[in-house]
Order: structure tokens, then sequence, then C-alpha cells
């Protein structure tokens, strides 16, 4: 069968060396690997980056039935902000003029975000009678409101209310729903207004292990240690990994890691790059303790997580992420870390207690800094929870495992070619 992968933002195997594949490219080996040809629709501008990759609309031939479309848009530079809407609204306007100029696939899968690409894809299966799952990823536009104070949030969501609306189009249009934990799917139903089906079916992100050669190690372990961190050193590591934008809670982490440094030495990492990268580096510029080293490739993010005692999930209280478990929780685990998430209840809550993987702090700083020196003070019982949860990853979020079911089940949602 044909299959359309619509999301314009993941990394591609052309981006392969500098970040990490995720659910997408994952999600289409193994459909290739079953026999399927593979069309993925992507940007030109690479979120991750802030950059174009060709300047124009380009299609590669990734391999034999495996084919990915970038349209070109203007780009932004900003997570939040007006020439990142006017984007989006531009590559998904272009992607409804190239969709009708190609031979229609047997099924779709679109990813919300973004709220324009996932009504354009939708309305696009409609029409056609082309069974189109939404793989609900943020809880978007609720997300963006609830990154403002919160007496703006009123006025917000009125301004929002078009993308409110496609929200509840692309929902209600949508064959099936899928989504990283069965709360998205709950989220998606409500704005479709209707039951749960059988077809609408949660699948966490898969991880994948990188391959990394000795050569890739040594160069890695270099510039960890050009940061001053070192697998030599005595000194433990409490890392976050993730963007350096307005949901990262850095305030409290650092008065956290303030309390720490009077009882024990660690190093805190904070890793990614993001809108306030430049605004951290300079606001913590004199503290040898606290390491800003930006974006970082695959193969340096593995090396981190080798040389790291403790994970901070660290993020504002939302229900975006009291209901979602991220792409870096997973990581995590499967690096063999011990995790503290900031948010006492929600999916990801619940799962650390239940298979004790770590511990949650409520965004209080006294919290996560005494979860930080119990765990560093009581090795036995940090290395059972790092065992909890690199044993979690290997049982439920294999890439392998989790992208195999899923292509299993868009073979079965093009089978039936339901429509809404």
């Amino acid at each position: 069968m044909q299959v359309w992968l619509i999301n314009s933002a993941e990394a591609t195997p052309l981006d392969a060396g500098e970040v990490r594949l995720r659910r997408t490219p994952l999600l289409a080996r193994a459909l290739l690997e079953r026999g399927h040809e593979v069309l993925w629709w992507n940007a030109d501008f690479f979120h991750a980056t802030k950059k174009h990759r060709f300047g124009e609309d380009k299609t590669v031939e990734i391999e034999p039935r495996y084919t990915i479309r970038f349209i070109h848009g203007p780009g932004y530079q900003k997570h939040i902000s007006l020439s990142r809407f006017r984007d989006h609204r531009v590559i998904a306007k272009r992607f409804l003029t190239q969709a009708e100029s190609l031979e229609y696939p047997d099924v779709i899968l679109c990813s919300l975000p973004t709220l324009d690409l996932a009504d354009a894809a939708t309305r696009f299966g409609k029409q056609h009678g082309i069974p189109v799952v939404l793989d609900i990823r943020d809880l978007w536009p609720d997300i963006i409101a609830e990154s403002f104070p919160r007496l703006l949030r009123p006025l917000i969501d009125l301004a929002l209310t078009p993308y409110h609306i496609m929200a509840r189009r692309a929902c209600c249009y949508a064959t099936a729903l899928t989504g990283n934990t069965p709360r998205f799917i709950d989220w998606g139903l409500a704005k479709s207004r209707r039951s749960k089906s059988d077809d609408d079916q949660d699948f966490p992100f898969g991880y994948e292990e990188p391959e990394i050669s000795e050569d890739d190690k040594k160069n890695a372990d270099a510039f960890w240690r050009s940061q001053g961190i070192s697998p030599e050193s005595n000194q433990p590591v409490v890392a976050y990994i993730g963007m350096i934008g307005q949901n990262f809670q850095d305030d409290i982490i650092v008065q956290a890691a303030e309390n720490v440094w009077n009882r024990r030495q660690a190093t805190f990492v904070f890793c990614g790059g993001g809108d306030r990268l430049a605004e951290l580096r300079n606001k913590y510029a004199g503290n040898p303790n606290i390491v800003l080293p930006g974006w970082v490739n695959a193969q340096q993010l593995w090396q981190l997580m080798s040389h790291t005692s403790i994970a901070l999930a660290s993020y504002k209280e939302s229900e975006n992420y009291r209901s979602s478990l991220t792409n870096k929780t997973i990581e995590y685990m499967a690096g063999g870390l011990p995790v503290l998430f900031s948010i006492d209840n929600g999916y990801v809550a619940d799962l650390i207690r239940n298979n004790e993987i770590g511990l949650t702090y409520g965004g209080s700083a006294d919290r996560l800094a005494e979860s930080i020196i119990h765990l560093l003070d009581d090795e036995p019982y940090r290395r059972e929870l790092a065992t909890n949860a690199r044993n979690l990853y290997l049982k439920q979020y294999q890439s392998k495992t989790v992208y195999s079911r899923m292509a299993e089940y868009l073979e079965q949602c093009a089978t039936e070619r339901k429509a809404c």
C-alpha cells in the first residue's frame, strides 16, 4: 500500500548525523520493512535548527519506495510568534496544492501539530475518501495559551479561536485518533464530541538507541571535557535535556542546585537549544557548576547520559505535560537514568510511581534539592531506580516494537477504509 506521513518538524535521514530520528522516520522504516511505499510530507524549514534545508521545494528519494517532499515556507525564529503561525499556514496551503497533483494514498497519518496541516490533511482525506489517522503529539492550541501568564490566557484563547476551530474540525474529520498516551486520545475525542472506537489507539513514542563508533565516543568525550565534564571526574552530573524555552524552569532548578551545593558537589547541565539559551548563558556565566552547551548532536547526547547520575524532566504545570510522555523522558529511560519529574500528578507521575523509575517534586525547589541529595547519598537506591527505568524502556518503548505495531495498525485502517 501507499502511505502518506505528514509531519513538518521532525528530523529526516538527511539530518541524521545531527539529531535523533524520532517517530515519523522510525515509523517509515517499519512500513518499508513490511513492503509498503512511503511519502513523507515535511517542511524545508527545520524546526530544531531554525534553518532552511534547501531554500525551495524539494523532493528527495531516500531509498526505493521512500520519498520525502520538503515544502518551502518562510520559516521563523521563535517558538511562539506570528511568523510561526504564518509559516504553518503557508505550508498547509502548499500541501493542498501539491497533494492534488499526485496519486492518492491508501492511508494518511498526520501529526497534530501543526494545526494547519492537520486541518488540511483531514479535509483532503474526507473530500477524497482516504482514511486519515490524526496522531496527536501536543495539545495545540491549548498549550499555547498555557505558556502565557494566567491573567492573559482568556484573551489569548479568544485570539486563538480560529485554531480551536481547526483542532475540533481535524479531530472530527479524522477517521481515527492516535496519540502517545491514552489522555491524548481522550482530548481528541472531546474535541470531536464522539465516543472512543476500536480504531482510536495510543502508541507511545518509541526510542532507538544510537549506534556509536569508538571514534564517535572519543569525539563526544572530547567535547564534554571542553565543557568541564569528563568520565574520570568524581563529580556527579544532573542533566536536563530539552528545549531551553519558556517552559524550562531554570529558576527552580538553580535554587535547588544552590541547596545541593551547600552539601554536595554536583554539575548541572542544561542541554539544548531554544529561545532563552543566550539569556541563560549570560545569566549563569559566572557559575562553574552550570553548563549550557546549547544544541548537541546525537552522539554527544548519548555520551552525556553515560556520565549523568540524575535526569530532570522539568516542565511548567500544564495539561499538556500532565498528559504526555515526552521523547526525552523515554530517552532518559533508555539511558538508564532515574527521572525527577516536576509535576506530581498525571500520566508520567503515575508511570514513575508505579514502576519506581524516579521521583516527582511538584515544582518545589526544596523538594527537588532533597530528592537530588537523597539519590546522590543513597547509591544503591539510585541504581535500583536506574535499572527499573532501563528495564521499562526495554519492555515497552523500543522503537522496533512500537512502530511495528503502529505499521500493522495503519494496514488495518487502509483495509477498512472507513470514512468519518
